[in-house]
């Protein structure tokens, strides 16, 4: 069973690309189908492991969001970023990039950092004809470049499960080649994606004194919100809801509307992935992936190796929550099998793997550009489009962990 979950897992990611069916819809249909082949405990463990906490963070960015641009404070807000770049579009990715990564390094993680922006990007992108792929590259690159600091969740994650796994490392280095990395993907991706090449200026319209009650509340609750995540004591998902409610509460009008631009199909999708990934775990899938990358890897190869299984198990699961907390305690044990390499360069390739290819959709990141982007056909193109891109950064991953890592 093990194997036929991670085949059912690669078909439905090679049919996403050539069919119009939601994914999610179809990992549902096949994670029901599996479990009742498996058995009947399979099948109600399984209903326990629906991704609730990642449907309500989704749920309560998209509604929240939905009111921001509803009410005219993410134009607003956009104005603001705007000026940082003194209306330059050339400048805005690189500007995004910074922000991104900042919030993330700070202790916000990566999931926040894009939540909060990937709204404005994709807003930009609409408004002045800018690369929809480049923004969510520029958001979620700029996230997971700051996503290993030893402030921010995943650093954390890191840190704990290499004390578990009984040996130590320098959290900081690990932060500092992730965060190189991500520049150095995200420079070529700047001018792969013609970044370079908007020669426009905006023109800049924001005036404090136009601003009204709703847009100024709605500031000062993404605010609190910022704050509140950045605090590690509340979390994203309970802090966009009470956010929503309490602009629902004060300014009720065009409420049915508002809940209209929640982005469900991307939710279905999403969901349905990690429900069938969840699956794949409890059948085994990703022990065998453990298994046959110990026996067919040759030690001289173990970065790259790493960082390739590393990298497909996270273009549709959870960096921090899945890949790292499986691969990090296998490294003793593949120190032993090859002859000595560094631990600090095996967790390295498992980190940076993991997270350089979180701009594919069916990932968090990923999921949260792809639902403030704009519906119908062109949310199509760009699922493609992010889900091509985070397929190729899994061997591009390998190479670079294995040319920085393996001598």
């Amino acid at each position: 069973m093990a194997l036929l979950s991670l085949l059912v897992l690669m078909a439905l990611l090679i049919v996403s690309l050539f069919n119009r069916i939601n994914i999610g819809f179809l990992a549902l249909v096949a994670s029901i189908g599996l479990a009742q082949l498996a058995d009947f405990e399979t099948s109600s463990a399984l209903l326990s492991r629906f991704p609730s906490e990642l449907f309500l963070t989704l749920l309560g960015i998209c509604y929240l969001f939905g009111i921001v641009e509803a009410n005219g404070t993410l134009e607003t807000l956009f104005q603001y970023l705007l000026r940082a770049t003194r209306g330059s579009l050339r400048f805005l990715p690189w500007t995004l990039f910074a922000f991104s990564a900042t919030i993330s390094a700070i202790g916000a993680g990566n999931i926040a950092a894009a939540a909060l922006l990937a709204p404005l990007a994709m807003h930009a992108s609409r408004q002045y004809r800018l690369s929809p792929l480049l923004m969510a590259v520029m958001i979620g690159n700029g996230a997971n470049a700051g996503a290993l600091s030893p402030l921010s969740p995943a650093g954390i994650v890191l840190s704990l499960k290499v004390r578990t796994a009984g040996f130590s490392i320098d959290p900081w280095a690990i932060f500092y080649w992730s965060l190189s990395v991500h520049f150095f993907v995200s420079f070529v991706a700047y001018f792969l994606l013609s970044g370079h090449r908007s020669k426009a200026k905006a023109e800049l319209e924001i005036s404090a004194a136009s601003m009204s009650r709703e847009q100024w509340t709605t500031l000062l609750i993404l605010l609190s919100m910022l704050a509140g995540v950045v605090s590690g004591k509340l979390h994203i998902a309970l802090l966009a809801l009470l956010g929503a409610l309490a602009l629902n509460l004060l300014f009720p009008q065009h409420e049915d509307s508002r809940l209209s631009r929640v982005p469900w199909t991307t939710l279905l999708m999403v969901c349905g992935i990690s429900l069938l990934v969840s699956l794949m775990e409890l059948l085994g899938g990703s022990d065998l992936l453990s298994s046959w990358l110990s026996y067919y890897v040759s030690p001289s190869w173990l970065p790259g190796g790493l960082a390739l299984i590393s990298g497909f198990l996270s273009s549709f699961s959870s960096s921090t929550a899945v890949v790292m907390p499986t691969f990090i305690p296998l490294v003793p044990k593949l120190i032993d099998a090859s002859s000595g390499i560094a631990a600090f360069k095996l967790t390295a390739s498992i980190a940076i793997g993991a997270h350089l290819v979180d701009v594919s959709p069916l990932s968090t990141i990923g999921a949260l550009c792809l639902a403030a982007s704009k519906e119908g056909a062109p949310r199509l193109r760009l699922y493609k489009q992010m889900l091509t891109w985070g397929l190729c950064m899994i061997p591009l991953g390998a190479l670079l962990c294995q040319l920085l890592f393996a001598f």
